[in-house]
């Protein structure tokens, strides 16, 4: 993988490790002789991609934590420009200024100056995208699950609903077959007690004209993928309703009043009395719409 995708993958890692700047309900515990280990190999892949200049794991973390955020308030002295050629490097310098004044970053001069190299340093981003071998060794694999336990506690505390979309899954990952989706081990449909905690699950399309679907057969092919794996019927039945009232609760669109059913009746009786117009009916109906806009709006 790229030399920088691993140095940031490192330093996220051994934030949860040590909560810098991570809330407390995403925190991770280091697998033995872990942190040891992750502390040699940043330093030389920071030496590697930043060259002489050398960084302490602090300052790369604060970067880290920064990289997302240090182009809006209260990290930005100005309205960042959408588009502008510098306005990455431009929001990087203002760091400098603002930290002083309002102690926002840790080492603000260090961490301001890794920002500029990191964003506009043309060999640091040479070097940093030198492909470099990870052996998969069993301090690797652990500290994985662990970090991915820990990311599954913070999501499934805070309430976080995660989107799955079967097909596009599928056909875009490396799944084999549906058996296989992280879902199953994400939200099981029979929890496991000595596993981590589930993640709520809402079902999704991705785009239907894309991948030729739609929500039914979405939930069609998660039912064949749960029974195919061997869970019980029941169980598969009451996990797809579970799933279903998931999407329902967080989506992003205005609860229908007084209920969905009654809203939904409405809208057919409506559509099924505009089907049954005439052409000229329909015309009329939207100059009164049209007339109806000017007055509520007079100043446009």
């Amino acid at each position: 993988m790229p030399a920088e995708e691993r140095l940031w993958d490192l330093v996220f890692e051994w934030r949860l490790y040590s909560q810098y700047r991570i809330k407390p309900e995403y925190a991770a515990a280091a697998p033995a002789g872990r942190v040891d280990d992750l502390v040699n190999q940043v330093r030389d892949l920071s030496e590697r991609v930043f060259g002489k200049r050398s960084y302490r794991l602090e300052e790369l973390a604060e970067a880290h934590h920064l990289l997302h955020r240090f182009l809006v308030p209260p990290h930005l002295l100005k309205p960042a420009v959408e588009g502008g050629f510098d306005t990455f490097l431009s929001a990087a310098r203002d760091i400098k200024t603002l930290s002083r004044q309002q102690g926002l970053v840790h080492s603000p001069q260090r961490v301001g100056k890794l920002l500029e190299t990191y964003l506009d340093d043309e060999s640091c981003f040479r070097r940093g995208q030198q492909l470099i071998d990870v052996p998969i060794r069993r301090n690797e694999v652990a500290a994985l699950m662990e970090v991915q336990n820990a990311l599954r506690r913070g999501i499934g505390q805070n309430g976080i609903v995660i989107e799955v979309n079967p097909s596009s899954n599928l056909l875009i990952g490396d799944l084999l077959d549906l058996r296989n989706h992280p879902i199953l081990r994400l939200f099981p449909p029979v929890p496991d007690p000595n596993g981590p905690p589930p993640v709520a699950i809402a079902l999704g399309s991705d785009d239907p004209l894309t991948f030729s679907t739609q929500l039914l057969r979405e939930y069609t092919l998660l039912h064949q993928a749960a029974c195919a794996a061997g869970y019980p019927e029941r169980a598969v039945q009451g996990w797809l309703e579970t799933i279903r009232q998931t999407g329902m609760d967080a989506r992003f669109t205005r609860a229908w009043r007084p209920s969905a059913a009654e809203k939904a009746n409405s809208l057919a009786d409506e559509l099924s009395q505009y089907l049954h117009l005439t052409s000229l009916q329909i015309e009329g109906r939207d100059r009164i719409g049209d007339d109806r806009i000017r007055r509520a709006t007079p100043n446009l």
